[in-house]
């Protein structure tokens, strides 16, 4: 079952033997399952059936980063405030009374499809064997997994993030409030998919590099899973079941955020003397109300009064001028993730993920699929209801009329698709549907406006038009200029900035070291490489002076008072204005800092907008520390009756700090390089660090 690893062999315990033998670690007996680990610390897993693959994905999971998946579990039953304590934690468990998700995913794993549901108790007792194996790392505030787990782990990832995200997004425009900052982490991504049509070998390619927080529960972990002669291959969230982003023999998939309107607010007229009442309709309405319990971690219990009304529940009140907001979530009571890529790994080719997409699988994304035949497809998802387009859903909207009200849900097969478009290529980097391929055949007057995006047009400073630019100029595309694009550092929203600074010394030159920082930035070829030495000037300036919207807002003079700041700044704290980006920029991972190129995202402290993403939110020391942005990254060709592929994390495949695996990619992605992803079991036996094998129950 398990042992202690050594380099190319597996060291069994005398007493891990003996339960071994007994069968009291997996019960039942089914099959054996191989788990091969590579020199890259990447988990191959050699599988009879899918159930037995699940239960050894979760051992190898729970080797990389058991801490975090037992925590994700905690909070997901609503019980991270009894584990851990703290109000985040409280508030966390009271999103989740809130929106009633302990009911709903109790509804939907009994109705799950009794194959998947096998599955996932299957990986819960891989979590359960490797707890009962290694009895000194589980804590004491957890019990044991279940099945269910996964699902109630499926709805609060995704009602997080349409509360936390889209909701709270809305309610604080409404309020008259700027976003929170922390409502983004660098939450942006690239894809694209080329044609064998542009391509100089007659290949199909798919580049992902979802750009997410490099820690927490979207921080990626890469494996591959073998069952009789299928495969796959990719990279899924710790507590997951199956690749989210990923390819087989036959196959490729990636994601980016469609940033949907998922989810709204809407704006209550509470009664003027009885806060038990709201109004619809010509009607006075009784606020649903109930109580209920958090047990807090070395507090006593807190009592929390919920109230909510039809549209859903109550998230913010001012009782001085009678007003609520309350939230509705598209697809709380239908959408499952672990469905999500499921039947991918049977599919033949972009027209079986075409059929076997449903709704429910997906809440929300892009996603791009190419197949070994040379198809490529784009897929609109989301989890919307219909809506009358007159109301601007981007606010909260009135709750009191019936206008409001939501209609059915959309179907999936009314929403934008597109199969092998004639310009041979497909990009989303975040980007609006309709903008996704030149000549596009989407057209926003054929969807819902309320959607998402309705744009037409890609930004000259957007990742998008960074990336058609590349597809659409060059005429035969080789695999190579694939893995280029992935590593462009080109800063395109930086020229903002630089006319923003050249507008404010327009009437009155520089002198000393402004001239010097302008005259840097003039001759810059706006590449964010470890050499330039632009990007420290204008992060600096950011930091002193705000984003771009700011710095747009501020008269000439204020402009220069704080440019010039910024750069006495940069002398006091590096005792000159040119410094190399591989100074000031790069990832932290335990003790070991790794110089990055790269810039963010509009919301970064460096927001000059590069393919390649370094996303860095804090200065720590005299260093600015990328914590996010590109996550994982995989370019896939199919050619040649075959596929290859190329892969790469920003720091290794585990996060247990004694592990090898820990940080060993860093330096890798810090060069600009990629590893080759070991497909077969003869590269994986050639390149093998460990061998364990596990019998299933």
């Amino acid at each position: 079952m398990t042992g202690s690893h050594e380099r190319g062999r597996l060291r069994t315990s005398a007493a891990l033997s003996a339960l071994l033998s007994l069968g009291w670690l997996s019960g039942a007996f089914a099959g054996e399952v191989e788990i091969l680990r590579d020199t890259d610390g990447v988990p191959h897993i050699y599988a009879g059936s899918r159930t037995d693959a699940a239960y050894a994905l979760a051992w190898a999971q729970a080797e990389d980063n058991l801490p975090d998946i037992l925590r994700f579990v905690t909070e997901a039953r609503g019980r991270a405030a009894e584990a851990f304590g703290g109000e985040g934690a409280i508030a966390s468990d009271l999103l989740i009374r809130q929106f009633g998700l302990p009911p709903i995913a109790d509804r939907l794993y009994a109705e799950t499809d009794p194959d998947q549901r096998a599955e996932q108790e299957a990986f819960a007792a891989g979590i359960n064997a490797w707890l009962t194996a290694h009895p000194e790392q589980k804590p004491a505030w957890f019990d044991r997994m279940t099945g269910l787990d996964l699902t109630r782990l499926s709805k609060f990832y995704q009602v997080s993030q349409q509360v936390q995200g889209t909701a709270r997004a809305e309610l604080r425009r409404g309020l008259g409030r700027a976003p929170a900052a922390e409502a983004d982490p660098g939450g942006q991504s690239n894809m694209w998919v080329v044609a064998p049509s542009r391509t100089k070998g007659g290949e199909t390619f798919l580049v992902a590099d979802p750009h997410l927080p490099w820690s927490g529960r979207t921080r990626w972990w890469e494996h591959q899973v073998t069952i009789g002669e299928r495969w796959s291959y990719g990279a899924a969230f710790f507590g997951s079941l199956w690749p989210g982003i990923g390819f087989t023999q036959d196959l490729a998939w990636a994601s980016t955020n469609n940033a949907p309107d998922n989810a709204d607010v809407y704006r209550i007229r509470l009664h003027p003397e009885d806060d038990g009442l709201y109004f619809f309709e010509g009607d006075w309405r009784p606020v649903i109300q109930r109580t209920e319990t958090i047990a807090v971690k070395g507090e006593p219990s807190r009592e929390v009064v919920i109230r909510a009304t039809h549209h859903g529940p109550i998230v913010h009140e001012d009782r001085a001028r009678r007003q609520a907001y309350a939230v509705r979530v598209a697809g709380l009571e239908a959408v499952d993730l672990g469905r999500l890529a499921r039947p991918y790994f049977e599919a033949r080719d972009v027209h079986d993920m075409h059929r076997s997409n449903r709704f429910g699988d997906h809440y929300m994304w892009h996603r791009t699929g190419a197949d070994r035949h040379g198809n490529i497809a784009y897929f609109f998802f989301l989890a919307v209801n219909e809506r009358d387009d007159a109301f601007n859903w981007s606010l909260p909207v009135d709750g009191s009329i019936a206008a409001t009200e939501w209609g059915p849900p959309i179907a999936w097969d009314a929403l934008p698709v597109m199969i092998n478009p004639p310009s041979g290529w497909i990009q989303n980097c975040n980007n609006s549907a309709y903008t996704s391929t030149e000549r596009s055949p989407l057209r926003p007057e054929d969807f819902p406006a309320h959607l998402a995006g309705t744009s037409t047009r890609l930004s000259p400073w957007s990742r998008g038009y960074r990336a058609s630019e590349q597809l659409a100029a060059n005429g035969a595309l080789e695999f190579s200029d694939m893995l280029a694009m992935a590593r462009d550092v080109k800063a395109v929203a930086a020229p903002r900035y630089i006319a923003a600074l050249e507008e404010a010394y327009a009437d009155d030159p520089p002198r000393g070291d402004a001239a010097r920082a302008l005259d840097i930035l003039r001759a810059w070829d706006l590449e964010a490489s470890l050499e330039n030495v632009a990007t420290p000037i204008l992060t600096t300036f950011v930091e002193v002076a705000g984003p771009i919207e700011v710095i747009g807002r501020l008269a000439p003079s204020e402009r220069r008072a704080r440019f010039e700041e910024a750069l006495a700044l940069m002398t006091a704290r590096w005792g000159g204005i040119a410094i190399p980006q591989a100074r000031v920029h790069g990832s932290l991972r335990g003790d070991l800092f790794t110089p990055l190129p790269g810039a963010g995202n509009e919301s970064a402290r460096n927001p000059f907008v590069t393919l390649f993403m370094g996303h860095a939110r804090r200065l720590q020391g005299d260093r600015w520390i990328a914590d996010g942005g590109s996550s994982w990254q995989m370019a896939v060709r199919y050619w040649r009756g075959g596929v290859e592929a190329r892969t790469l994390l920003p720091y290794g495949n585990s996060e247990d700090p004694a592990s090898p695996h820990y940080d060993d990619q860093a330096a890798l992605f810090a060069s600009g390089a990629f590893k080759t992803a070991r497909l077969t079991r003869a590269e994986v036996e050639e390149a093998l660090e460990s061998r364990i094998t596990l019998t299933a129950p």
